[in-house]
């Protein structure tokens, strides 16, 4: 071919070459094309820096993982858990002709279901009582854990310099703890007030157990406004509300109708004027004719039954509640 024809033929060979060098520009750019950038795809819940503030839902769904999840939704009051409550005077365990029987104290408790018991007039190592350690015959006797709040420490005859007097809680459940303080007694007996912190199902339940002066009612009217400062002391938060599940009851020696009840109604609600059926009375054993022991209890807690119990061995009748305990204040109320 001769040097002529190549000059030529240089125009259309150049040409070509820019078409070509196009094409290849086209087909790495994807200038023209229907598809966008070639980036790598995002990480599975991944996001880019440049999102928008507001979340956008993912194109299909995905397992949340365990940290993501929020605590589960619990409703506002969980099922209750019932607890029977007897409160009973057992006078040492003594028939009204001073003859020992604690085996019908064990059997009377025993009949009533209770699974928590209030008792007053509790001895250990008493010469009326042949030297016997209440609690520990009625603790092993009935399977309760027991909690005894120590009154009066008196030398005994016999040779005893250490006969004990008071009040004894026992509970199916286990007692956390417990306290005994003494009362003002301007004149008789020294009296207490015990406080004995349960765990019913992990639900913490305070109960309250006292034994006022029988000899004068001035007497009695200091001992109940010293426990109404207690127990609002131990049973408040700090704004005054209803900290713990409580019941308070016991032998208050006085009538429904007088200053003593009265006060005692100012802690906590009195379950037999909620639930019971007739005057309520308990003493004496034989004939009825006032009501002197009493059960209360605050708002963690709903009446379902009450009953005036008779006894054959004490000069007291015993009284014995059923209730449903809920896991917060306020629930009984709406249930």
């Amino acid at each position: 071919m001769t040097r002529r024809r190549l000059l030529d033929l240089l125009p259309a060979v150049a040409l070509v070459l820019v078409l070509i060098g196009l094409g290849v520009y086209v087909a790495v750019s994807g200038v023209g094309g229907s598809h966008g950038p070639t980036t790598a795809p995002l990480p599975s819940g991944g996001v880019l820096s440049s999102a928008p503030s507001t979340p956008v839902a993912p194109s299909s769904p995905t397992a949340p993982t365990t940290s993501s999840l929020a605590p589960p939704s619990l409703p506002t009051c969980l099922a209750p858990t019932t607890v029977k409550v007897l409160t009973f005077n057992i006078h040492g365990g003594r028939h009204p002709n001073d003859t020992l029987d604690l085996p019908r104290v064990e059997s009377e408790i025993k009949a009533s279901g209770a699974d928590i018991v209030l008792l007053q007039e509790v001895h250990d190592g008493m010469y009326v009582t042949h030297f016997v350690d209440e609690p520990a015959v009625l603790s092993k006797a009935l399977g309760m854990y027991a909690a005894f709040g120590i009154n009066l420490v008196n030398p005994e005859p016999g040779g005893r310099p250490d006969g004990k007097f008071g009040t004894l809680i026992l509970s199916h459940y286990p007692i956390e703890s417990y306290t005994n303080t003494l009362l003002p007694h301007p004149m008789g007996q020294q009296r207490g007030l015990m406080q004995a912190i349960v765990s019913v199902d992990g639900v913490r339940l305070d109960v309250w157990n006292t034994h006022l002066e029988n000899g004068s009612p001035d007497a009695r009217l200091e001992q109940i406004k010293a426990v109404k400062t207690l127990i609002a002391k131990a049973e408040g938060d700090a704004a005054g509300n209803e900290a713990h599940a409580m019941i308070f009851g016991g032998d208050l020696n006085a009538s429904a109708t007088g200053p003593v009840a009265r006060v005692a109604r100012s802690i906590a609600h009195d379950t037999w004027r909620q639930i019971g059926s007739g005057p309520g009375y308990t003493v004496p054993e034989w004939a009825p004719r006032n009501r002197i022991d009493y059960l209360f209890h605050n708002s963690w807690l709903k009446p379902l039954a009450m009953q005036v119990l008779p006894s054959g061995v004490s000069d007291h009748r015993s009284v014995w509640a059923e209730y449903a305990l809920y896991s917060k204040a306020g629930c009984a109320s709406g249930s």
